[in-house]
């Protein structure tokens, strides 16, 4: 796979924090050759902003990466660009990597009475699994995680969640 640049933010001095992490945990585990940008936060929102529009990153907001000299945006879109590019190493993903977190999330779901991590009240976190379900499309295959599958089919019957989600099949 060519060399890739990534971008983003040193968020409060800890190079472990925020979404541009997401990207970094995935090309190391890869073993993907890249060189990690680190901005201060007073780099970016002056004439760096700027710069990156300039340059052609639509919304001039970090994470991005460049590879070949194209620029891509945001966490999700780059994780799946990187993804699809692994080709086979996304197939070992979904046989080995995908059913060892989901059996650590159904352990998670399992302690608590109710359908959320904590219980009876939703959380961040519950927003986080249920997207990291949604992105890894492990949300169909839960039939052998009966607690997560009773948590996700709680969350897309909360009211809102439920008016969105339809917003997203039309």
């Amino acid at each position: 796979m060519e060399k890739i640049t990534l971008y983003y933010f040193l968020v409060k001095n800890k190079v472990t924090l925020a979404l541009g992490e997401n990207i970094k945990l995935l090309l190391e585990d890869a073993a993907i050759e890249h060189e990690y940008v680190r901005l201060g936060l007073d780099e970016i929102w002056g004439n760096r902003k700027v710069q990156f529009i300039e340059e052609g990153l639509y919304s001039g907001t970090l994470p991005y990466i460049e590879v070949c000299g194209k620029k891509f945006g945001r966490t999700i879109p780059i994780m799946r660009y990187i993804s699809v590019k692994l080709g086979s190493k996304y197939n070992e993903h979904a046989k080995v990597g995908t059913p060892k977190f989901l059996t650590i999330f159904e352990r998670y779901y399992s302690v608590q009475e109710g359908h959320y991590i904590l219980g009876e009240k939703i959380s961040y976190s519950d927003f986080l699994i249920y997207h990291l379900l949604d992105d890894d499309m492990a949300l169909n295959g839960l039939a052998d995680y009966p607690n997560l599958e009773k948590f996700v089919q709680s969350f897309v019957e909360r009211p809102n969640i439920k008016k969105y989600l339809v917003t997203l099949s039309e």
